[in-house]
């Protein structure tokens, strides 16, 4: 006897899990008893008052958010288009800003997972007790499950990376920003990771629940209520190994996970090396944004800080920390030869620190060359807070300004052709 609607196994190892009809029931009666309504009235196909809407728009989120459903899903648990589900989802999500909102809903969540998890709890033993289809006929037994066609018999053997692979991109998954993982009551596939979407939590990522069982068992991941299995969220130890694993061959795993690497030219056609980001002050002001969404400082006014930076190392006008094994052993005056690399390197930087002003040189030797802290600089001249980036900008301007950079190329459209000739032409005399 087939098992009715509200219940089914739909996991490898037989335990049971509640159809999307059960669980999408059960979000609309805690929606409906917290506004007051009827679970009919939610079931409707118009949209119907405002309280209504309210109601099956809290279902909706619900179902998502803590049964783990897709927007696919649950627009079609609620009949509704995938639009739909999205707007119904950012309306809570947003309302959640309310205090009074957030503690309603997160115990209105929990207490849905805990009236879930008894369900399967009491079906899984009525399961167990069960020893024919005929005694248990909400349940579908093991052996019923196990019934496959011989033709699957032959099937390939899983790839034995398969679940390094997914247990990867499982965390990396969860170490974005405020993602968490939960389980999917909808179909059972696994773990469903959500993250926020411009204002909606989404899922962005799926995997087996074996890629999860592997982070839990190597403390790289941790369930945050272990009892019931909810939110599964990395730990430290799972962002230090993820960068470690995303590591560039050319770097040390080590280094990797403390700093910010990436292979960048730092001309152009020059061979690319291994940088960190993070080293640089303007890299941190380069990942900022205005208040218009735009980015703080132009690609011209950070391609000039790099340019001075470049200056000021093959000028040689940085401490050295340690011995110079550069002049030879032999001459008298170690450490006082300067090539004519750092001779023109240092009229570079005289014609740079004019172009800026006295009043701003001395602020981009100290952040580009030197690197020093936007507070640093700000506590050694007295400045106010977060002024110095303002300042920075400005000089950064000027210094894109005397390296001929721009944002906008300007210029003749074309020019003139002279002559045309041959491979072997040359001109009279």
């Amino acid at each position: 006897m087939r098992p009715p609607p509200c219940v089914r196994r739909v996991q490898k190892g037989g335990a049971p899990a509640l159809a999307p009809d059960a669980l999408a029931m059960l979000s609309r009666a805690a929606a409906a008893s917290a506004a007051g309504l009827g679970v009919a009235d939610l079931g409707l196909p118009q949209r119907g008052r405002f309280r209504v809407a309210r109601a099956r728009q809290l279902a909706v989120y619900l179902l998502h958010t803590a049964f783990g459903g897709s927007l696919s899903q649950c627009s079609r648990v609620y009949a509704r288009d995938r639009a739909t589900v999205r707007h119904a989802c950012a309306v809570i999500e947003g309302a959640r800003d309310d205090p009074r909102v957030e503690a309603a809903v997160t115990r209105l969540s929990a207490a849905l997972c805990d009236q879930r998890d008894m369900l399967l709890t009491l079906i899984d033993q009525f399961s167990q007790a069960s020893t024919s289809p005929s005694q248990g006929p909400c349940v579908m037994t093991t052996k019923q499950k196990a019934k496959k066609p011989k033709a699957r018999a032959s099937a390939a053997p899983p790839d034995d990376h398969a679940p390094d692979r997914a247990m990867l991109h499982l965390l990396t998954a969860l170490c974005e920003a405020r993602a968490h993982g939960a389980r999917n009551d909808l179909d059972g596939a696994g773990i469903v990771v959500f993250a926020p979407r411009k204002g909606v939590t989404v899922a962005c990522s799926r995997a087996p629940v074996s890629a999860a069982e592997a982070l839990v068992a190597r403390g790289l991941a941790q369930w945050e209520d272990a009892a019931c299995a909810r939110d599964l969220r990395a730990t430290p130890v799972g962002r230090a190994f993820l960068r470690r694993a995303e590591a560039p061959p050319q770097a040390e795993p080590f280094l990797a996970q403390h700093a910010r690497l990436a292979m960048r030219a730092l001309e152009t056609g020059a061979a690319p090396v291994l940088l960190d980001d993070a080293e640089s002050p303007l890299a941190w002001l380069a990942r900022r944004k205005d208040k218009d969404g735009r980015p703080f400082l132009a690609p011209a006014q950070i391609e000039a800080g790099e340019r001075f930076r470049r200056d000021a190392t093959q000028a040689q006008i940085l401490q050295r920390v340690t011995a110079n094994w550069e002049a030879p052993m032999g001459s008298s005056q170690r450490g006082a030869v300067v090539a004519d690399v750092a001779m023109d390197a240092r009229r570079r930087l005289s014609r740079a620190c004019e172009a800026v002003g006295p009043e701003l040189a001395g602020l981009v030797t100290d952040v580009c060359a030197y690197l020093k802290r936007l507070e640093t600089v700000e506590s050694e001249r007295g400045w106010p807070a977060r002024s110095g980036k303002v300042v920075l900008k400005i000089a950064l301007g000027r210094l894109a300004q005397h390296y001929g950079l721009g944002d906008v190329a300007t210029g003749p459209r074309a020019h003139a052709t002279r002559h045309w000739g041959a491979e072997d032409y040359r001109p009279r005399l």
